[in-house]
């Protein structure tokens, strides 16, 4: 045991940084969480710092290098969570539905039907005859608002038709 201990104290304490960092940047493979990379990092930092600074200085080095490490991926490689996923009456809205009630904007009446749910529309603004498509606007409780659905080649028909007979 003395002979271990004798031949430890002999290598340099670089080494140890060293070899600790290809363990920790191995160990991160097998271990969730993203914490042994900037560790190992750190030690990584630390090796040419430890050929001429003392142990107690050496370990300010090896956290600031952790540090560094772990911001600089946190800032570099973000978390993956742009995609928000959208669920319940929240994922109603920009939906579009068909009427399966014409909707009276003077009588308040309408009903949709989405997702294989009817919904009575809540405060037309405009009449929408039924069959015709609504995009929803809002959810109120078991009430939707919405608004006509704009079919862009009945739009882009009317215009064409029109063009094709001013000639």
């Amino acid at each position: 045991m003395n002979d271990l201990l004798n031949l430890l104290s002999q290598i340099d304490l670089w080494f140890y940084y060293f070899a600790g960092s290809i363990v920790l940047s191995a160990l991160e493979l097998f271990l969730p969480g993203f914490v042994c990379l900037p560790l190992g990092l750190g030690a990584l930092l630390t090796v040419p710092f430890a050929m001429f600074l003392p142990a107690w200085a050496t370990l300010l080095v090896w956290t600031a290098g952790t540090c560094v490490s772990w911001v600089g991926f946190h800032k570099f490689f973000p978390a993956k969570a742009s995609h928000k996923y959208v669920s319940n009456v929240d994922g109603m809205v920009g939906q579009q539905a068909r009427v399966i009630e014409a909707i009276d904007p003077q009588s308040g009446s309408g009903v949709v039907k989405l997702f294989g749910e009817e919904w009575k529309v809540f405060q037309p603004s405009e009449a929408v005859a039924m069959g015709q498509m609504v995009t929803i606007l809002q959810v109120i409780g078991n009430q939707v608002r919405v608004e006509p659905t704009i079919d862009p080649d009945e739009i882009l028909g009317k215009k064409f038709d029109s063009l094709l007979h001013q000639s």
